[in-house]
């Protein structure tokens, strides 16, 4: 029963934001979100993957990066930005800034 509404749960917040992506761009096509879940990949891999606390730490610092990359580098070069400090965290933290204990 637990599952099943975890299931109902996600389902209805993946069908909200798709609604509202589709509301502010104007159009839905299949693969609208995937600028989106690239974002949220590279927020869990520099958090920790497996630990929810990390990925909350990556897509706040994520975001930080993002808007600093904006104001000092420009709108061009945004995700560069965001790929230089994931591979900096790879290169220093290869599990992620927070690691679930078990993964190393």
């Amino acid at each position: 029963v637990l599952l099943l509404m975890i299931i109902v749960i996600t389902s209805s917040m993946s069908g909200v934001a798709g609604w509202l992506v589709g509301v502010s761009y104007g159009f839905v096509s299949p693969i609208t979100g995937i600028a989106f879940a690239i974002k949220g990949l590279i927020a869990m891999i520099i958090g920790g993957v497996g630990s929810l606390r990390g990925a909350l730490l990556g897509a706040v610092l994520l975001g930080v990066v993002e808007a600093m990359a904006i104001m000092w580098l420009g709108g061009q070069l945004r995700d560069f930005a965001v790929f230089v400090v994931l591979i900096l965290v790879l290169l220093v933290r290869p599990n992620g800034i927070i690691s679930v204990a078990g993964t190393r």
